[in-house]
């Protein structure tokens, strides 16, 4: 009771899925039907309880494909990473309060660089992001939380052209009735 282990396989078949394509000059892009996707993939993940830790891992392999696209160099659905991990343990500290510190990744990434004319596939390039994040409950009904996201300030970009936020803070109070 302390540990599981998870396995999905998971596909689906999308009609009229909403995209972005580059258009002829002038115009920089435009919204499109894509007629027909397919996305697939796998996932595993587990977590392990051991007293105060609570450990938690996750992989994904997804192939994301738009199967209306006659050239098999653009088939690939953008900003679909192909692999994603995650990973966090979480430490609890008495009754009232806990931290913890996780990261996600993401790998094998494509987008589209419309900057430049004509457009171009590329590679935004690999990131991973980590985080710290603690609870203190004040009491029953009350707790006080905070995060640090981007711990380590990383420059990337979720969308190509598109920066992610540098290092940043939240703090929030959380009250349940």
């Amino acid at each position: 009771g302390r540990g599981m282990l998870g396995l999905t396989v998971f596909g689906n078949s999308l009609k009229d899925l909403i995209g972005y394509e580059p258009a002829p000059f002038p115009e920089l892009g435009r919204s499109v039907n894509i007629d027909r996707a397919r996305t697939s993939g796998v996932e595993l993940s587990g977590r392990l309880e051991v007293g105060p830790l609570d450990a938690r891992a996750s992989y994904t392999w997804l192939n994301a494909v738009n199967r209306s696209e006659p050239d098999r160099g653009l088939r690939r659905l953008i900003r679909r990473p192909r692999h994603t991990m995650a990973a966090d343990l979480a430490l609890r500290l008495g009754e009232r309060s806990a931290i913890g510190a996780g990261v996600v990744a993401a790998l094998a990434r494509e987008d589209t660089d419309f900057n430049d004319f004509p457009f171009r596939r590329v590679n935004p390039g690999d990131f991973a992001d980590g985080r710290l994040y603690g609870e203190w409950r004040i009491s029953s009904e009350v707790a006080l939380r905070g995060r640090l996201e981007n711990l380590f300030n990383q420059r990337y970009e979720d969308g190509y052209g598109f920066p992610a936020l540098g290092r940043r803070a939240s703090l929030s109070l959380a009250v349940r009735r």
